[in-house]
């Protein structure tokens, strides 16, 4: 059932699980975000990662999120992305962000935007940084733009640029700066 937990215990309704097998393991519906742990994610194709509920994707554990490989990550819709947290968001490594598509990382809230850590910011393609919005760079703390490589601010527009607050511009360093496109 796809009702969140709280309004079925608000309005007191009962819920007959789904059993379904992964392998030799059987799994029960509502108990089975919980019990998929790192070798189950990592064993899902593309297409099983693809079919992920929204509730599936929020109920993720960091350690989950982590086990989802630079393969399964792009077949996800980008609006399943939406469906993580930003504590998700933030245990994301560099390899699964630059295995994102341009279309994934558009999606991204500004708040999983800023959740990203310098590391992970990092690893977003050059080529996917024309796709955030002004309010998503905007999103970026002074501390992570820091740690955005020059190829990285070489490929914002200057419309972008323009959005890029006073704070995140004095955190860069000159080098960062000589490379931002200014019309």
């Amino acid at each position: 059932c796809d009702l969140p937990q709280k309004l079925v215990d608000e309005l007191g309704i009962s819920i007959v699980p789904l059993t379904f097998r992964f392998g030799e393991e059987e799994f029960v519906d509502r108990e089975s975000e919980r019990r998929i742990g790192y070798v189950h994610l990592r064993a899902m194709g593309t297409d099983q990662i693809a079919s992920l509920k929204f509730e599936q994707l929020s109920r993720l554990t960091t350690d989950q999120v982590r086990a989802l490989s630079s393969d399964q990550l792009p077949k996800m819709a980008a609006t399943q992305l939406t469906a993580l947290t930003t504590a998700q968001v933030n245990a994301m490594t560099s390899d699964q962000t630059k295995a994102l598509t341009s279309s994934q990382v558009q999606a991204l809230t500004p708040a999983q935007i800023n959740a990203l850590s310098s590391t992970s910011l990092r690893g977003i393609d050059s080529s996917d940084m024309v796709a955030l919005t002004a309010t998503q760079l905007q999103g970026i703390s002074s501390t992570a733009i820091q740690s955005m490589t020059t190829d990285q601010l070489g490929a914002l527009t200057s419309t972008q640029v323009q959005s890029l607050t006073n704070s995140q511009l004095s955190a860069l360093s000159s080098g960062q700066i000589a490379v931002l496109r200014v019309n």
